[in-house]
């Protein structure tokens, strides 16, 4: 038997302090931040129901929204996979605290959780976003597009739902890591070769990685700033995905490549860190690159500006 969490409980509940809203917020970080709230809800089980409740409401006016079937849709547009991941996270650990998950498919005839899994599978997954390494990582992209998949798949396989579904969301969650952490979407800079031809800025392959001769270089926004914080920062949400999966009874196991990636992603971070003062603080040499004159022909790349945060960009 389940009791409702006490008024001083309740008072500690994510969800029911000022901040948190069930309405669609067109703003990405709130609609975001509205989710972390549920998430960590989830896994209080004094809160577990005010969560399950948030999840029913949010969800609910989220799918409420017009389909744009673009950047800007509401379920399947640009860093939606993040919001995507913490609910069906947040469901899963719902269950675990001893309430609803099934129930979290449908309320009465009205689509919830199902009906987010279903414009996910229909459309054939999310936006994708352009972008290269050289001028603007996706390793964000598919970073929590992994993590999304994953935590679908181990809802499905926590309530039963064991279908072809379950299946093609595991295996987009595997693709996803393994593309995040790949030279065609981490660029891999190799400064000899650069500074003798400019015509590419990520010459560099996986055993120059290894042997030093080329470095991971994390470039973030359209203008190509250097962002490590952005690069080794998205570890986290492949660290979610492989608990999504390990959840959906399905593990991922790194190759050599993989894990050398992560290691240089790591490495780039540390380089730019001061460890001198206490705390540690970020360097300001982080670099900037352009692409319209560097070597007097058009689209080439070529830094400009060695000098700006490596914590948030350009000062």
């Amino acid at each position: 038997m389940h009791c409702s969490p006490s008024v001083t409980a309740a008072a500690q509940c994510a969800t029911q302090q000022s901040g948190y809203s069930n309405s669609y917020r067109t703003d990405i970080t709130e609609q975001l931040n509205d989710f972390g709230r549920i998430h960590a809800d989830a896994e209080d089980s004094g809160c577990a129901e005010a969560a399950m409740n948030a999840l029913i409401n949010k969800v609910t006016n989220t799918l409420a929204q017009t389909p744009t079937y673009g950047k800007t849709d509401p379920v399947t547009g640009w860093l939606k996979p993040f919001d995507t991941a913490l609910m069906f996270a947040a469901a899963v650990r719902i269950g675990a605290n001893g309430w609803a998950m099934k129930g979290l498919d449908y309320v009465g005839s009205t689509a919830v959780l199902r009906g987010i899994e279903n414009r996910i599978y229909n459309n054939s997954g999310f936006w994708d976003e352009p972008c290269s390494p050289e001028r603007n990582t996706c390793m964000e992209e598919h970073a929590g597009k992994a993590s999304a998949y994953a935590w679908i798949a181990a809802y499905k396989y926590r309530r039963g739902d064991i279908d072809y579904a379950l299946t093609w969301f595991r295996n987009q969650a595997i693709y996803h890591i393994q593309t995040a952490l790949s030279p065609s979407v981490v660029c891999l800079h190799n400064a000899t070769e650069f500074a003798a031809d400019k015509a590419n800025l990520c010459t560099g392959d996986m055993t120059e990685l290894r042997n030093g001769t080329a470095k991971t270089l994390t470039l973030n926004g359209i203008g190509a700033f250097e962002s490590p914080t952005y690069g080794f920062g998205q570890m986290t949400s492949i660290a979610f995905a492989l608990q999504g999966l390990d959840a959906a009874n399905s593990g991922h196991s790194f190759t050599a490549d993989q894990q050398d990636m992560a290691q240089g992603l790591f490495k780039e971070m540390q380089s730019h860190v001061d460890t001198s003062p206490h705390p540690d603080v970020f360097k300001s040499d982080c670099r900037q690159v352009t692409f319209d004159s560097g070597t007097g022909k058009t689209g080439h790349p070529r830094f400009i500006r060695f000098r700006i945060s490596c914590l948030d960009g350009p000062s």
